[in-house]
């Protein structure tokens, strides 16, 4: 994968507006925004067996949001409060100060 500093430089997170389906209508617009004819997305479903694994042997977190630990929801939960952010703060979720990072 590719390690991007925050959700708000992921191209679809622009277009999703909170929502976890993505729709046809939300295609076109993505295809419109990069001026192509048509843009598609595998399915969640296919995503494994596309590389030949078993669904349960890749984490999909970054698709599917199911992070398997506690550690990992909370730095995307992170994450997503920085999308509605309007700071210009271009920090990696993960290097945020450690109390922020810890239980309270």
């Amino acid at each position: 994968g590719i390690d991007m500093s925050t959700m708000k430089e992921l191209f679809a997170t622009r277009f999703m507006h909170g929502v976890t389906e993505l729709t046809p209508e939300t295609e076109v617009e993505m295809a419109r925004a990069i001026g192509a004819d048509s843009l598609r997305y595998l399915p969640v479903s296919a995503i494994a067996r596309s590389i030949g694994l078993a669904p349960n042997s890749l984490c999909q977190a970054c698709i599917n949001t199911e992070y398997p630990t506690a550690a990992g929801r909370r730095l995307y939960q992170l994450a997503c409060d920085k999308v509605g952010d309007d700071s210009s703060s271009t920090g990696r979720t993960y290097d945020a100060p450690k109390a922020v990072l810890t239980r309270t």
